[in-house]
């Protein structure tokens, strides 16, 4: 539970809570304080719907996006038929172009999310290289873009994508 602003588009604006459910990450509750009460008026936000939320934590501000992805793995064409695959992502970096997201239960699934692009895209279940190449090549869809020589499970890799992102493919933003 993080302390949370009952304006959702000033999140630090105030009193308030916001949980996350159990299974983590696919819904949030904002509760609200109810004026000249104990209680709280409840607000389910789902991961699905792309909802973005920041929190304050010990004087720290994180930001969080709901977000689907693709790059899974080969289960992915099923799951997205049935389930959904979408969580609350943390935000480490944004820029006008990208984001670089991370899942805040397991800090080593990195994702990036082009804007240009409804979906994110996880970049660390590489079955083999060639699969992720042709995964990254047609989700940033351009060619002047280069993944070789670069560490795309490191958080520095990644940044160096983005930066190489922003330069090399200015047209498909």
């Amino acid at each position: 539970t993080f302390m949370l602003g009952p304006d959702l588009n000033d999140p630090m604006s105030g009193p308030g809570m916001v949980d996350l459910d159990g299974s983590y990450g696919q819904k949030v509750d904002y509760l609200e304080p109810k004026k000249n009460s104990s209680d709280y008026k409840v607000h389910t936000y789902k991961s699905k719907n792309g909802v973005r939320f920041c929190v304050e934590n010990k004087g720290n501000t994180q930001c969080y996006l709901g977000l689907k992805v693709t790059g899974l793995s080969n289960l992915e064409k099923y799951t997205n038929l049935t389930l959904d695959n979408s969580l609350f992502y943390q935000i480490l970096l944004e820029n006008e172009n990208a984001i670089l997201l991370v899942n805040p239960v397991n800090s080593k699934e990195l994702i990036i999310k082009i804007k240009k692009q409804e979906k994110g895209l996880y970049l660390n279940n590489i079955l083999s290289e060639d699969k992720f190449l042709l995964n990254a090549n047609q989700y940033f869809d351009c060619s002047n873009l280069k993944f070789e020589a670069k560490d795309l499970k490191s958080i520095e890799g990644i940044y160096k994508v983005i930066e190489d992102y922003n330069k090399t493919c200015p047209l498909s933003n």
